[in-house]
């Protein structure tokens, strides 16, 4: 896993523009604003990172995108795990893995839960939309993982507006996320 910096934030209180602006510096090194929260779905602290495009400033879009990912309830796990499990069955049906066994199943997962184990440490990231968007942009961010699957490119779970709606780039489902808001 790559090493992340940044400040803890207590999942106490929620996240504000007052709050992020007075606890959480800009990363030179990351062009972003990095730190870590407590993520109920995921059941643990989280790297989050969030990438402003037109400045190094929190925008309102970037603060309501994290909080989003922090508000999903834990009652949307198993939808997080069915989405890490067809991406897993994805990959496996059109990459040859050289690791022998069973070429769709190359790494023996067979559930959910064991795609969630295998997909690696999650972190969590938003990159602002175009200035001239942001009052109507849908508030997406994205929970990444690098799983033994893809862990060249990674493997993105779209958050919209407060819900688990795809994988980013699913061939399946473009409409998800396809690394633009319009």
């Amino acid at each position: 896993m790559r090493r992340r910096n940044g400040p803890v934030l207590s999942p106490a209180q929620t996240l504000t523009l007052e709050r992020v602006k007075r606890e959480v510096p800009f990363d030179e090194r990351a062009l972003a604003f990095c730190f870590f929260a407590y993520v109920p779905l995921l059941g643990r602290d989280v790297w989050m990172q969030y990438a402003p495009d037109h400045d190094e400033s929190w925008s309102a879009y970037g603060v309501e995108a994290l909080q989003s990912v922090l508000d999903l309830p834990i009652s949307e796990r198993a939808r997080l795990q069915e989405l890490l499990l067809a991406s897993y069955r994805f990959h496996a049906s059109v990459t040859d893995y050289g690791v022998g066994g069973d070429p769709r199943d190359p790494f023996g997962i067979q559930s959910g839960a064991e795609a969630e184990r295998q997909a690696g440490e999650p972190w969590v990231t938003v990159v602002d939309p175009p200035a001239r968007q942001e009052g109507e942009a849908p508030r997406v961010a994205m929970i990444g993982y690098y799983p033994v699957w893809e862990d060249e490119h990674g493997v993105f779970v779209v958050v919209r507006d407060h819900r688990l709606v795809g994988l980013a780039g699913d061939p399946t489902d473009p409409s998800v996320f396809d690394g633009h808001l319009e």
